[in-house]
């Protein structure tokens, strides 16, 4: 494993809020597009529909909390 980001989760236009005010969750409906490809666990990179960096996580690809 290693530390640089598998992925990067872009998120819907104006989905990026709540991830802003720190909410420790990405739901899969706010996600519009998945650049690379993310396992379970892996270091993952979020970013607003323009691409801007927000933050980053791990991803769950199999769960509602992306």
């Amino acid at each position: 494993m290693t530390d640089a980001p598998a992925a990067a989760l872009i998120l819907r236009r104006g989905r990026q809020k709540a991830v802003e005010m720190h909410h420790p969750w990405v739901y899969a409906d706010a996600v519009a597009e998945v650049r690379g490809e993310a396992s379970l666990g892996d270091l993952v990179e979020v970013r607003d529909h323009r691409g801007k960096f927000i933050a980053q996580g791990y991803a769950n690809p199999a769960s509602r909390t992306a």
